[in-house]
């Protein structure tokens, strides 16, 4: 199966709250892997897949989530707006993280402060927001939005290019994502060893 194929495959089977604690997840073990990182090659690798994975969480929950906790809930527009609030500091934590060489002392201390913020992000999306939805969605309306959910993350993942199976851009999402131009993009191409068009680049292998 390629990854398409099983992101939706997965999906007719899970409900929008373990769709996005899979998510989660993921994002965890890649964490886990930048921090315990024997050498510069595998931090970048793995920092790529952070960023670049994270990037497409937070824009799947901001196209499909946070509409849907505004239109379903009585609180859902203050939902919605601490969940902005959580993703702009994520983002600018990651913006931030993302022009400091892998090598620099900083790196540990800037990637735990954006661990920091996304783990309490994790918590109370867990905890609270996606109980309380929920509460408000039949199966099939969990399943449906499980399944835009997992949508999104792959026309985040493909662009206009699903041709590329697998195979994508990660600076030239990150750029967008992090609203990153001029100086500072040419200083993240750097840092991801990319060059000025985005080199293609395969994703790594995710943990089990």
């Amino acid at each position: 199966l390629n990854f398409r194929t099983k992101l939706l495959t997965h999906n007719t089977m899970s409900r929008i709250s373990e769709t996005i604690r899979d998510d989660h997840r993921q994002l965890d073990q890649i964490f886990q892997a930048v921090r315990s990182a024997r050498t510069n090659q595998e931090r970048l690798q793995w920092s790529k897949a952070f960023a670049f994975e994270l990037a497409r969480h937070c824009i799947s929950e901001e196209q499909v989530v946070l509409p849907i906790l505004e239109d379903t809930l009585k609180d859902g527009k203050d939902r919605r707006e601490q969940m902005r609030s959580d993703h702009k500091s994520i983002r600018e934590k990651l913006h931030k993280l993302m022009l400091i060489p892998f090598a620099d002392v900083n790196f540990n201390q800037e990637l735990q402060a954006l661990w920091v913020d996304l783990s309490a992000h994790i918590e109370d999306s867990e905890t609270d927001d996606l109980v309380t939805l929920e509460g408000s969605l039949s199966t099939a309306e969990s399943k449906s939005l499980s399944h835009s959910f997992c949508q999104a993350k792959m026309l985040a993942a493909v662009g206009e290019h699903p041709q590329h199976d697998g195979i994508v851009h990660p600076a030239d999402l990150l750029r967008e994502f992090l609203s990153i131009s001029g100086d500072s993009a040419a200083a993240l191409d750097s840092t991801l060893g990319e060059d000025s068009a985005g080199t293609l680049t395969k994703r790594p292998r995710k943990t089990q």
